[in-house]
């Protein structure tokens, strides 16, 4: 792999969603920049494919299959990252999904909601969460939350979809205060 920079050199990235789109895209960048990537997918076939594709590139990714929404595969993933490498020094959130539903908010229910808000929010929390510590103990990590631009405007299509972007990038906000003058930087994007 033709290596212009080494930015990342050395450094390990966990990226959920890390199979397909955004995240198989950041993987490769990721890679391309000197980094031992973990792609953090439920999508066996997919994680695996792009790992392979990164490889043959002469890049260094490993697949770990993880549902970000089961808190004990979210603790597993982190165990087995730890163990491996020892440390995480870039962490991207990057899994999401629009749940498309027909009519207007009232005619969705709170099972819907639970569902977006699992996929949309709470695998931010859990995974952070389990990554946070060792971070913390080195004194030194970044954390990159994938929103969306939903999440900071008015989203007539999906009022719920968009409250949990903007939750995502609320709690990005705070957490950088919360932790990331002294531990790590925190950040979002929020792709159209």
């Amino acid at each position: 792999m033709e290596q212009a920079t080494q930015l990342l050199a050395d450094r390990v990235a966990v990226v959920t969603g890390g199979g397909g789109g955004i995240g198989a895209a950041t993987a490769q960048l990721f890679t391309q920049h000197g980094a031992h990537v973990v792609i953090a997918d439920i999508d066996a076939e997919l994680a695996e494919r792009t790992a392979q594709g990164i490889a043959t590139s002469g890049g260094s990714a490993l697949p770990i299959i993880t549902d970000v929404r089961d808190p004990d595969q979210v603790g597993a993933l982190a165990r087995s990252v730890l163990d491996r490498f020892g440390r995480i020094d870039v962490l991207v959130n990057n899994v999401g999904h629009w749940l498309r539903h027909p009519g207007n908010f009232v005619d969705t229910d709170p099972q819907f909601w639970d569902e977006l808000y699992r996929i949309n929010l709470h695998h931010v929390f859990l995974v952070t969460h389990a990554f946070l510590p060792a971070m913390i103990d080195r004194r030194r990590g970044s954390i990159v939350n994938v929103s969306s631009v939903e999440g900071l405007r008015g989203y007539p299509e999906d009022p719920v979809y968009a409250a949990f972007k903007a939750a995502v990038i609320h709690f990005t906000r705070s957490l950088a205060v919360q932790v990331g003058v002294t531990v790590c930087g925190s950040t979002q994007l929020a792709p159209t």
